[in-house]
């Protein structure tokens, strides 16, 4: 589940259009809602749950953005985990079975999705196909990826996020709902990480 989490744990992009916007107004319209907010701090519920909408796991965590490209959430106990991207670096901190993995960025966005949000690449999303419905972005990987099959996101027009959905092809869903969403400027300081002594590295760089 922990590497389930992860595959998914970072997925924040969808894509709007009332009617289906051409492609690459979609993602300019995505953009520009995004580009609204700099840097946030939110909280968020964690839901996971099955092909017969069955809830699995529950949980809640912290999540930090700073575009382009950093990132840092933190997942609370029982099952707790730190995802932080520096721009370059991805950490993927598991405190229970004290390890470590260590990524490079061009790695965590195909694994990761939820790591689009802090990301304004644009070759990274047009690895995806895009819908848009209202405030409700929809994406799906042009190629298969790890057991992805598409997420989505709720984005207000003034570039705050309320929810993001991960869909994968065994059924199950990962839901994050945010609140206590907050507009600030964040210290280049919280998305570093220091391996602490003990802990297991596993390097995929």
């Amino acid at each position: 589940m922990m590497k389930k989490i992860f595959i998914t744990i970072c997925v924040l992009v969808s894509i709007l259009s009332s009617r289906g916007i051409v492609y690459a107004d979609t993602i300019s319209v995505l953009q520009q809602r995004l580009n609204k907010v700099n840097s946030f701090h939110a909280d968020f519920h964690q839901k996971v749950s099955d092909h017969r909408n069955v809830i699995l796991q529950e949980e809640d965590g912290h999540l930090w953005v700073a575009r382009p490209n950093y990132f840092y959430s933190h997942l609370s106990a029982p099952n707790e985990n730190i995802l932080i991207s520096n721009g370059n670096t991805i950490w993927f901190y598991t405190p229970c079975i004290q390890q470590v993995s260590i990524y490079s960025m061009q790695q965590a966005i195909h694994s990761t999705p939820l790591i689009l949000i802090s990301c304004n690449h644009l070759k990274y999303w047009r690895q995806y196909h895009i819908l848009q419905q209202g405030d409700n972005f929809s994406l799906t990987p042009k190629v298969s990826f790890n057991n992805i099959k598409k997420f989505s996101m709720n984005v207000s027009q003034n570039g705050i996020i309320k929810k993001v959905s991960i869909f994968e092809e065994d059924g199950i869903c990962i839901s994050y709902i945010f609140t206590k969403y907050k507009i600030e400027a964040i210290s280049s300081d919280k998305f570093q990480f220091s391996v602490p002594n003990g802990i297991t590295v596993d390097d995929q760089r």
